[in-house]
């Protein structure tokens, strides 16, 4: 390892006299004038820090035969006390500030230790390939003495736009940590969700089908008896089929996650997917005392997955059933363009509040947290539906506002080819 040049900093006019020397080796050697200056502000930051800490710097630029491509600075704080530092962490033993943690950022490596109470760093940059090897130690050496001294306004100013650049990569960096963090806190409380569902909401249907079989040994096969076993076996399928539902919106909320959330297309009418819905909820609107008004008499024909819309709609309706009162109605319509098709149900529910209305695409949300008719899935999936069809999802309220109306719209005609929801 050949010295090329040595300095000793003690003061912010030293400093900048070894950053423009540095910056002069760098440039010697054929480095563009990006990396050059960001190994001036490499070396300034690092000497900045020592100095404010009051202590003085050796500035060492080194050249290595067997590393010709390599420009090392090693710049060693003299009577400094400063704290032990760990050379894998990215904590800054100078405290806090640009300091070493700029130097990481610029450098190809940059190491530290500490013996007593000096702190060494070592921080060295690599040529970049497209360049030509530079000239040896000597050569380096010689040039440096007949080159002519850099204008102290020109090196400053240039090495202020580079510290900018630092500045907004290093914003770029905590922003995409702070990121991070929220995507971490999001799972977490996703993981808390499933856990729910899977301790709550299955639970209580595996609860029934147990139920149900320790009491089927107990009934006769007689006569009187089969409208007890029926009673059973009804109650058992319910459970059944609650739990393939909470699992297949597990399964589809998990897909919507990946991008993968498959869809199948093909000519079909709209017009059949809003009577194949109001056939499914049929019953539920019975129960709950509603009546179900479909407007699609008119065939509607789109390119679509025409399953992925029933479960859509059926998702939708069931959602407006579920919070209108006894005795009202539910209006499931159709209407089409040349280019679109627009699916609308209206209810006469409480309605949903404007400030709320964009949360409730968001997985496991639900307008009460206490009500336990659902895990708050459904709309969540049903917006992945309408983004895998490259429609849109329009929330607003009823007629003279009453209740909600939400409108699905989707182009008509698309590609025939078999794709998935993250296809470009």
């Amino acid at each position: 390892m050949r010295t090329i040049t040595d300095l000793i900093v003690a003061s912010a006019r030293d400093a900048q006299h070894a950053t423009r020397e540095v910056a002069r080796v760098a440039t010697l050697m054929g480095f563009g004038d990006n990396d050059t200056n960001r190994i001036a502000v490499a070396t300034s930051e690092v000497i900045r820090a020592t100095l404010a800490h009051g202590g003085q710097s050796r500035v060492k630029v080194l050249g290595i035969l067997a590393q010709p491509r390599w420009l090392w600075i090693h710049v060693g704080a003299i009577h400094l006390g400063v704290v032990a530092a760990d050379s894998d962490t990215d904590e800054d033993p100078l405290g806090p500030g640009l300091g070493i943690s700029a130097a990481r950022q610029l450098m190809t490596v940059c190491e530290v230790a500490q013996h007593g109470p000096e702190l060494f760093v070592r921080m060295a940059r690599v040529l970049p390939p497209d360049r030509p090897t530079p000239p040896p130690v000597e050569a380096l050496k010689s040039g440096l003495a007949d080159m002519p001294p850099e204008d102290p306004y020109e090196s400053l100013q240039r090495q202020n736009q580079t510290l900018r650049l630092v500045l907004r990569e290093l914003d770029e960096k905590q922003a995409a940590l702070t990121l991070s963090e929220t995507g971490l806190k999001r799972a977490l409380l996703a993981r808390e969700d499933i856990l729910r569902i899977v301790s709550h909401d299955l639970r209580n249907p595996l609860g029934l089908v147990k139920m149900s079989a320790s009491l089927l040994p107990r009934l006769t096969v007689d006569t009187p008896s089969q409208e007890r076993v029926q009673r059973v076996v009804d109650t058992v399928e319910g459970a059944v089929v609650r739990m393939e539902r909470i699992i297949s919106d597990l399964l589809d909320v998990a897909a919507l996650d990946r991008g993968t959330l498959a869809i199948q297309v093909a000519p079909r009418d709209g017009a059949q997917v809003v009577r194949e819905t109001c056939e499914n909820v049929a019953a539920h609107a019975q129960a709950a005392g509603i009546t179900l008004v479909a407007r699609a008499d008119q065939e509607v024909r789109l390119v679509c997955d025409a399953a992925r819309l029933v479960q859509m709609l059926s998702n939708i309706v069931s959602n407006a059933i579920k919070f209108s009162p006894p005795e009202s109605e539910v209006v499931v319509s159709l209407t089409a363009s040349h280019t679109h098709a627009t699916f609308k149900v209206t209810d006469r529910g409480p309605g949903i509040p404007a400030d709320q209305r964009a949360r409730i695409f968001e997985p496991y949300w639900q307008l009460d947290p206490n009500d336990n008719r659902g895990i708050g899935l459904g709309l969540a999936i049903t917006a992945g539906i309408v983004a895998a069809h490259g429609g849109t999802f329009v929330v607003d309220d009823g007629p003279e506002g009453v209740g909600t109306t939400m409108a699905v719209t989707l182009p008509r005609y698309r590609s025939l080819s078999s794709h998935n929801a993250n296809e470009a």
